[in-house]
């Protein structure tokens, strides 16, 4: 059997290539319109995912989409409907053997050797803190706040004088400006903000709360969140699952990046115990938040975590449907 090709997706990038090389052969960016196809039901969806996917196979992997099956990295806000529609592009219109997704989540976790704890996705417009046990996502207590990358990008503007850099030759900064690509803070951009300024807007925004938005669901803080999943999870798995936490997103290539919220989240912590949002006691004293590590992973972690995780399984001619991180396989006759 020959490995499969491995598509992930980040905020505005499709990472592909043949599962247990090293990395991706094709890094394709993505417009602001082909992002919008991947993740909203949209008019013309289905002929822009042909077109898509069409040239990264032919012009960029150059394969043949029938020869191997494949496997999609998904994010968690990749709805069901656009799970659908991308099965039936793979399998109909590009004629691939089978498809299998697999939870982006759980392979962050993997990428550290770890099958249990806390994810948080730090995105764009939203930061999503799932939790996992045993490489299974506890759907029911995933909770997602607005406190995210493009706020903490306006709060960077309040506190520096980026205008200054907007006519320097890389364009990475006026991106950052005009907060129009997720990538915004990449490393090179960090280059260019002063000491702290980074630090003092993760603060804020991911660990600060605000009396205005007390009553507002989308606007809890981190710690809060992890209060709050803790407090739901069953009692003889909590302690595990808090035990670590692993950061995604673009923020992760900020250098110190994980240590710096390690650092902050112990702050956070230590003002918030033992009392809750609205201060009033906790009685539970196993709500404490006891978290061991904070490690953090890129899309390219993702991509050769899948990598080395799938051609395993080819290797050892291992079942998909036998694991526990994959769903079932997807053919044309049992696609609904």
């Amino acid at each position: 059997m020959e490995n499969p090709i491995i598509f992930t997706f980040d905020e505005n990038r499709i990472l592909s290539g043949i599962a247990g090389q090293d990395s991706p052969i094709a890094i394709h960016q993505l417009e602001p319109s082909h992002h919008d196809t991947l993740q909203t039901i949209i008019p013309n969806q289905r002929l822009r995912l042909i077109q898509l996917f069409r040239k990264i196979y032919h012009e960029e992997l150059l394969l043949d989409p029938n020869s191997r099956k494949v496997i999609i990295c998904e994010d968690f806000r990749m709805s069901n409907p656009s799970k659908q529609l991308l099965s039936r592009v793979f399998l109909y219109d590009l004629l691939v053997p089978a498809v299998f997704f697999i939870p982006s989540s759980v392979l962050y976790l993997l990428s550290h050797s770890l099958s249990t704890g806390i994810v948080i996705g730090i995105g764009l417009e939203e930061t999503v803190v799932i939790p996992i046990y045993d490489f299974r996502i506890i759907t029911p207590q995933i909770m997602i706040t607005d406190r995210a990358l493009a706020r903490i990008t306006t709060h960077i503007q309040s506190l520096s004088d980026l205008e200054n850099f907007a006519t320097q030759d890389d364009n990475e900064v006026s991106i950052l400006l005009g907060t129009t690509n997720t990538r915004a803070l990449s490393k090179k951009t960090l280059d260019y903000l002063p000491n702290g300024t980074l630090e003092e807007s993760v603060r804020s925004v991911l660990f600060s709360s605000d009396s205005s938005m007390m009553n507002d669901d989308n606007e809890f803080t981190i710690p809060e969140i992890l209060r709050k999943i803790t407090a739901r999870l069953p009692i003889d798995i909590r302690s595990e699952i808090i035990n670590s936490v692993v950061l995604a997103g673009p923020l992760t290539s900020a250098p110190g990046f994980a240590e710096m919220f390690s650092q902050e989240l112990s702050i956070a912590q230590l003002s918030l115990l033992p009392l809750s949002r609205k201060s009033k006691p906790l009685s539970d004293s196993s709500l404490r938040i006891q978290i061991n590590k904070v490690l953090s992973s890129d899309d390219m972690d993702l991509w050769t975590t899948t990598s080395a995780y799938v051609s395993t399984i080819v290797l050892s001619d291992f079942n998909y449907g036998d694991s526990s991180i994959f769903a079932n396989e997807i053919r044309r006759d049992n696609f609904v």
